[in-house]
């Protein structure tokens, strides 16, 4: 299954399933590379932005405020930022500038 250009693998039990009993296989992948669980804090963070290339190499684990911090400052060099207003259109995830 794939949503954002996630790639999600059906791991009822998972720690980190959803609902529906689906996990990233980033998720998967980076836990088993590191050869425990990632933190509640943690996330998988793909290196080259490629949400779906979860090859080891590709993955290192991430605390979401300093990830949040890094990709905030990789939208703000390209001019795709418009802050965080409530009011503002978002460029990236499921809003879009009208």
């Amino acid at each position: 299954m794939r949503s954002q250009g996630y790639v999600y693998v059906l791991q009822p039990g998972h720690h980190r399933a959803n609902k529906q009993g689906y996990t990233k296989r980033a998720d998967l992948v980076l836990e088993a590379t590191l050869g425990r669980l990632l933190q509640p804090d943690e996330i998988a963070h793909h290196k080259n932005d490629v949400r779906d290339d979860d090859s080891p190499d590709n993955l290192e684990p991430m605390e979401r405020g300093p990830h949040m911090r890094l990709h905030t400052a990789k939208r703000k060099a390209q001019g795709r930022y418009i802050g965080a207003h409530r009011n503002q259109p978002r460029l990236h995830g499921r809003f879009t500038k009208s």
